[in-house]
């Protein structure tokens, strides 16, 4: 995302309240990046345990997809921070030169960016329990199919 200095607040746009909706996306972000850290380590118990062939090959690939996805989630949340940084700046400014793109119009497609992206995420995690729970029940019990 680019955000260049001709973007300006639309004067309907409530400041506070496009902050407050990145504040909110910024920590439901967050909160999913550790959720990755929480399968990451559970792959690594996985790696411990596990001698099949076809499992490795799934973990790898897990491992990979959580590896992509965290960066995804550090280049979402500097986007917001960039946009909050632009709006605080863009609402200090005199108001109304109208030229460019609308910050409250960039705010809504890092949003849906941000939906998107967490809607991949839920199926991942789905996606791995299923995974987990065919390969892995205990530190002490493992099935390998």
């Amino acid at each position: 995302m680019v955000v260049n200095g001709s973007e300006t607040v639309n004067s309907g746009t409530d400041v506070n309240e496009l902050h407050f909706d990145q504040r909110l996306w910024i920590n439901r972000i967050r909160l999913h990046k550790d959720e990755l850290s929480i399968l990451q380590e559970n792959l690594d118990k996985m790696v411990k345990y596990s001698s099949n062939e076809e499992c490795m090959s799934e973990i790898e690939q897990y491992q990979n997809k959580i590896i992509v996805y965290r960066e995804v989630a550090d280049r979402l949340i500097k986007d917001y921070k960039i946009l909050r940084n632009k709006i605080v700046e863009q609402n200090g400014n005199a108001k109304g030169s109208g030229q460019g793109v609308k910050l409250d119009i960039v705010n809504s497609e890092l949003s849906t960016r941000a939906s998107e992206f967490l809607d991949i995420l839920d199926d991942l995690k789905d996606n791995f329990l299923n995974f987990y729970t065919s390969y892995h029940v205990s530190e002490n019990h493992v099935f390998d199919k």
